[in-house]
């Protein structure tokens, strides 16, 4: 018998539409990451602000 060459080659590299995938699911990822850090900076603002507003009234309060 003669020798059979294997005609289906394996590819080492990624197709478009797993790269598409990958891509659109770290882009849904990081947009979730990004939305909470400014829900999560706009909270430490406001607990400044409100420190920041005890302190004034407490200070107010021994000059009266």
């Amino acid at each position: 018998m003669g020798s059979f060459k294997n005609i289906t080659k394996k590819s080492h590299a990624f197709t478009l539409i797993e790269l598409i995938v990958v891509i659109t699911i770290l882009t849904i990822l990081s947009t979730i990451g990004f939305v909470s850090l400014t829900g999560y900076f706009a909270g430490t603002r406001d607990s400044v602000r409100l420190t920041d507003m005890n302190n004034i009234y407490g200070q107010l309060n021994l000059s009266l």
